[in-house]
């Protein structure tokens, strides 16, 4: 076994034909644990997940982590938004048996995103890496697009066209198509293809990495103080993204 430039891990068989083995999670166990919610699991490890009762801020897209753990003692069944450390955001998927994995947010088809930026954008490089983040090389600068948490879901509108990128500062939204039949392996809910899905994320430059625009600034309920501020230009181009979004 190897690990690829995304950090997949690929087997090689004895014949030499490498396979890509990508994490999954339980599907009907993380059905249950949403109370049979629904759930839709992407061919690139992509699983969208939406409560019972549609709530827009327990909805989400994510990669799981393929390790099977032992859940946190007390923790009952269900989805859980663990605490955010500088750029990362974690969940945790709690099953009826008792166990547990580890998920990070992504985007819904990563496939389809990576062609929108192949078509649009011409990078050097594209690659999709094993934490749910891109890996993008455009003009020899290396950025990372790292999708957040809380999606939402809504009709498509008149004259849109799907899919598509907005990029607002440091801010990127994609947009999508929830009934993508060439990228959905399971379904547990019928919709009748006119159901979109916007995702936000954070794209972070060299600026960013190094802490210029340390830290979330942009979430769902507005923004968060900047780290470092003598830092001015970034930090402005940070408040300013977020100021435009919410």
């Amino acid at each position: 076994m190897t690990t690829d430039e995304g950090g997949f891990i690929t087997v090689t068989t004895s014949t030499g034909l490498q396979v890509k083995a990508i994490p999954a999670p339980k599907p009907r166990a993380l059905s249950d644990a949403l109370e049979e919610g629904e759930v839709s699991l992407g061919k690139s490890g992509d699983v969208l997940m939406v409560p019972k009762d549609q709530a827009q801020d327990a909805t989400t897209v994510a990669i799981f982590e393929p390790a099977i753990i032992t859940a946190p003692k007390g923790m009952k069944p269900g989805m859980y938004l663990l605490d955010e450390t500088e750029h990362d955001e974690l969940g945790m998927v709690v099953y009826p048996d008792g166990t547990a994995q580890i998920m990070r947010p992504t985007f819904i088809s990563p496939v389809t995103f990576q062609e929108l930026v192949e078509t649009g954008y011409e990078p050097q490089a594209i690659i999709f890496n094993a934490d749910g983040t891109f890996t993008v090389l455009i003009n020899d600068k290396f950025y990372i697009v790292k999708p957040l948490f809380g999606i939402k879901i809504r009709k498509l509108a008149v004259g849109e066209t799907v899919p598509n990128i907005k990029i607002r500062g440091v801010l990127l939204i994609y947009t999508a198509l929830m009934d993508d039949n060439e990228q959905r392996l399971k379904k547990r809910q019928t919709r009748d293809g006119t159901d979109v899905v916007d995702i936000k994320a954070m794209i972070l430059s060299e600026c960013s990495n190094f802490g210029c625009c340390k830290g979330m600034c942009i979430t769902e309920f507005g923004c968060n103080d900047m780290a470092q501020p003598d830092k001015n230009d970034c930090k402005n181009n940070c408040h300013n993204a977020c100021q435009a979004e919410f």
